[in-house]
């Protein structure tokens, strides 16, 4: 009896590890995929149960019904945005893309950055921005 419960829990946890290797890097970074992979081979169990509790990146359906009802909210702030949209250069466009795909707003003018080496003058500065 001890000897089919052991060998149960041995093969149920290679079934998990291979399964595993099939499921997890799909569609995930390659980082993400590693550490969930370390996880679950060292861990297959306690593992496979985290991953099922928060390694999902399927959005629930009401999750993705709210998306859909920002899209409108989305395009009409970014057509109210046109008039105020920055000239940019050449070597600025790349990041102004990536930001406006990130977060759906375009680049404006009146926008800067500055970049603060140390933290006593970032938190400096943070706080002098927010009493401005």
């Amino acid at each position: 009896m001890k000897l089919s419960y052991e060998l149960l829990l041995v093969s149920t946890e290679w079934i998990v590890r291979l399964g595993a290797l099939v499921v997890i890097p799909q569609r995930r970074s390659p980082s993400s995929a590693r550490a969930w992979l370390l996880l679950i081979f060292f861990l297959p169990i306690a593992g496979i149960i985290l991953f099922l509790a928060i390694g999902n990146d399927h959005f629930p359906k009401w999750r993705r019904a709210r998306f859909r009802s920002l899209q409108l909210f989305f395009e009409m702030a970014t057509d109210s945005l046109k008039p105020f949209q920055a000239v940019l250069e050449a070597r600025q466009q790349p990041v102004a893309e990536l930001a406006a795909a990130l977060r759906r707003f375009p680049a404006t003018d009146g926008k800067r950055i500055e970049l603060i080496d140390d933290y006593d003058g970032m938190i400096d500065r943070l706080v002098a921005d927010i009493d401005a």
